[in-house]
């Protein structure tokens, strides 16, 4: 954003637990340093709680609660998906952010939400939203940067249907790009962050037999290496040992 040395958006992937990945995006209010450490901060602790095993409700309450009373202004909206590796499921979190776009073979579903961002008021009790994810489905979330740019959800819809077979990388670049296109002025007065992360479904069953045949595959190959050493040292002592004739 023009005038501020950095942005007060900030982004999170990472696992959770053995079977949970959280996906969050984290959009502090205004711009630049403090924004972004309140961004950042509510983000960290986000995760440190869910690695450690808390609900939603209490983590995200906790961490209002702490943001709302502060002597300072520090609000930030917030966006959490929360994918399940075990049931192919996700529980989708949102505080003031803007749709979340899940994008499949079947079509693009929208996740919405209608609560206030964190740290306006005292007690917000989360709004969560769950649903199944198929294998290639791809979770698209973005900060009001780039919703406001678009104008209306059906906007992204009608660009996202023009956009060829695609990774993570490549539509969150053309997402952000056509929203930088839309901005009227060009010094970009709104920060613009899109986050894209594609679901691979896992075959647990699949995945254990291919670890055990690794595993055998392994040994065996390890056993063999054991018995060529061991029958090189026999040879090389027997050649040492071996007494000399003399004539």
């Amino acid at each position: 954003k023009e005038n501020s040395a950095c942005s007060g958006d900030t982004h999170s992937v990472t696992r959770i637990s053995r079977d949970k990945f959280l996906v969050a995006l984290s959009d502090g209010m205004g711009s630049g340093e403090r924004a972004r450490k309140v961004s950042g901060a509510s983000l960290s602790l986000i995760e440190s709680f869910y690695k450690a095993g808390l609900s939603s409700s209490l983590i995200l309450g906790s961490v209002n609660k702490l943001l709302s009373i502060n002597l300072e202004d520090s609000f930030t909206a917030l966006d959490v998906s929360v994918i399940n590796l075990s049931d192919c499921t996700a529980d989708f979190i949102k505080y003031g952010s803007p749709y979340t776009f899940i994008i499949g073979e079947s079509g693009i579903r929208i996740v919405e939400g209608n609560t206030l961002p964190l740290g306006i008021v005292d007690k917000l009790t989360p709004e969560v939203c769950t649903a199944e994810l198929n294998d290639g489905d791809m979770l698209l979330l973005m900060t009001d940067g780039v919703s406001d740019a678009f104008g209306s959800c059906s906007e992204v819809i009608e660009f996202l249907k023009t956009l060829p077979a695609m990774n993570p990388q490549y539509l969150t670049d053309r997402i952000v790009s056509k929203a930088v296109e839309k901005t009227i002025s060009p010094h970009l007065p709104l920060e613009f962050l899109s986050l894209t992360s594609r679901w691979i479904s896992p075959d647990f069953n699949d995945f254990y037999i291919s670890r055990y045949i690794f595993l055998l595959i392994f040994s065996f190959f390890c056993l063999l290496l054991l018995l060529y050493f061991v029958c090189l040292s026999r040879c090389f002592f027997r050649k040492k040992l071996r007494p000399c004739n003399l004539e």
